[in-house]
């Protein structure tokens, strides 16, 4: 963690956590990716019925724990808020301007 915050600011580690919240870049991004190679194996089976349906990739995606509710944009800056005081963050955009 000391190292952590030795090499990231607490504005570029508040970047890092919106931009995951947009396109998540830990396990959560391998299971879509393998649902969609998934999805088009089973879509492009030769043994498919005619005129079937093609299965969508949301099919393959293992659903590991109850989905909690949609976060809301300020429930995301309260929890930024809540990791930046933790971190002994400063915010160096209004110190720019």
């Amino acid at each position: 963690m000391a190292e952590l915050q030795q090499r990231m600011s607490s504005a570029e580690f508040e970047d890092w956590l919106a931009y995951n919240q947009v396109s998540p870049i830990g396990p959560e991004r391998l299971d879509h990716l393998a649902a969609l190679v998934a999805a088009t194996v089973a879509n492009a089976n030769p043994f498919r019925k005619k005129g079937s349906k093609s299965v969508a990739v949301a099919a393959f995606v293992p659903q590991w724990a109850p989905k909690a509710r949609a976060s809301t944009p300020d429930d995301q800056l309260a929890y930024v808020k809540i990791l930046h005081a933790m971190f002994g963050g400063s915010d160096e955009r209004k110190k720019a301007a």
